[in-house]
């Protein structure tokens, strides 16, 4: 819900590199994804990054990491 203001305030674009820091089920991971040139995104459990990293599948994201 906010990654509207997240963009509009960071200025991000198709050139930026972007930190995602708790990476959950990489909702935001993939948004802005979409939007970026790559995202590297970090979670403390394991769990959450195996889940992230099959939705990112699932939508055939290569941008992330």
């Amino acid at each position: 819900k906010d990654i509207g203001i997240i963009i509009a305030i960071t200025g991000m674009n198709g050139k930026s590199k972007v930190v995602d820091a708790g990476t959950g089920s990489g909702a935001l991971a993939i948004a802005l994804a979409n939007l970026v040139k790559e995202v590297h995104s970090y979670d403390i459990l394991d769990e959450h990054l195996e889940i992230a990293k099959e939705n990112l599948k699932k939508l055939d994201i290569k941008n992330f990491s």
